[in-house]
């Protein structure tokens, strides 16, 4: 797991909050406005799944959400 974030550990998880102008940020939060049905408006955006992210909304989520990633600690 690597971050340009923060990071800690509580066995035997690693916990990550990804920093928004990292491009990882956004395909995660798009792959869950994907997977989730209803969490574009819960973001606060209305997401179009042909067009994918506008940049308008892709500041939106940059400003309103955070990504976080949850691990098992392999050590």
């Amino acid at each position: 797991m690597d971050f340009d974030g923060f990071f800690t550990r509580l066995n035997p998880l690693i916990l990550g909050v990804l920093r928004s102008p990292l491009p990882e940020f956004l395909e995660r939060a798009e792959n869950t406005i994907r997977r989730v049905p209803g969490m574009d408006r819960q973001f606060g955006i209305s997401f179009d799944r042909r067009i994918g992210l506008t940049d308008a909304q892709a500041e939106t989520l940059r400003r309103e959400i955070a990504a976080v990633e949850i691990a098992l600690d392999p050590g």
